[in-house]
């Protein structure tokens, strides 16, 4: 299970948070508090693999900006931080990025709701339960080890491929796995063929389910992540990568680790 802490001051909002997380498989909550000083201290003995931080805790105690800044200095290894918040400022986002925050939710947004964090933290808890990265400066995420072999490659593309959004209980998800390591690897371009012939799918559909995936990240994530995150030009008048432009990027990036 992947090990949460949650630092919220509103009441209503941190129980909201407890009891969604409380009824999962996937999660356990193993602790809660409404002051950032606190939560540093309960933090290092609990180690948890990620902490949900209200940037604003004007009902508790401390600061999320300062709690970020305190985080990164001590020596806990990379804990992922969705930070929530009612301040939709730019510059305090790229602040609390910067300090080394992993993703932020505006809770103003007609769509924010626990379930949301939860889908987040879903997306990339197989990486934080199987791979350790370090903190990188100016809120990044350090890369992965170099690609040496295919199960080292799979396990960079799911990385990429989870902390971008994609659903990874999609079948568009392997499939542009396969897909992304067949382009490292040196493959002609015909990748949905290909792939269709590796899993016996139908290239139509393996196509689909690619663009579907890519479709679902973009439609359901943070622009500005994304633009972080994804930093080749997108040339389809829809807004979202094509499924060729987005293989090709992943093998490239991959590529560049090595």
């Amino acid at each position: 299970m992947l090990d949460l802490f949650v630092i919220e001051d509103d009441e209503n909002d941190r129980n909201a948070l407890i009891r969604h997380f409380g009824g999962s498989k996937e999660f356990k909550v193993t602790g809660y508090t409404d002051n950032s000083e606190e939560a540093l201290r309960q933090i290092k003995t609990l180690k948890p693999h990620a902490v949900i931080l209200d940037l604003e805790l004007k009902r508790g105690g401390g600061d999320g900006l300062d709690f970020l800044k305190k985080l990164r200095a001590e020596n806990f290894g990379h804990i992922f931080v969705v930070v929530t918040t009612n301040n939709i400022s730019r510059i305090t986002h790229r602040a609390a990025r910067a300090l080394g925050c992993d993703y932020i939710m505006t809770k103003c947004e007609g769509d924010y709701s626990p379930k949301k964090v939860a889908d987040l933290l879903s997306n990339v808890r197989p990486f934080l339960l199987n791979e350790k990265y370090e903190a990188a400066p100016q809120g990044t995420v350090t890369p992965a080890p170099a690609a040496t072999d295919d199960n080292t490659v799979r396990r960079r593309v799911h990385y990429e491929l989870n902390i971008l959004g994609v659903n990874h209980k999609s079948v568009g998800y392997d499939y542009l796995t396969e897909a992304i390591i067949m382009a490292y690897n040196g493959c002609d371009g015909l990748f949905a063929q290909h792939v269709g012939k590796l899993l016996r799918k139908g290239e139509q559909g393996v196509v689909r389910a690619m663009q579907n995936a890519i479709n679902r990240a973009w439609n359901g994530g943070d622009p500005e992540e994304l633009a972080r995150m994804y930093t080749a030009h997108v040339h389809s008048d829809k807004g979202v990568p094509t499924v060729n432009e987005f293989i090709y990027y992943y093998a490239q990036k991959i590529k560049d680790y090595d």
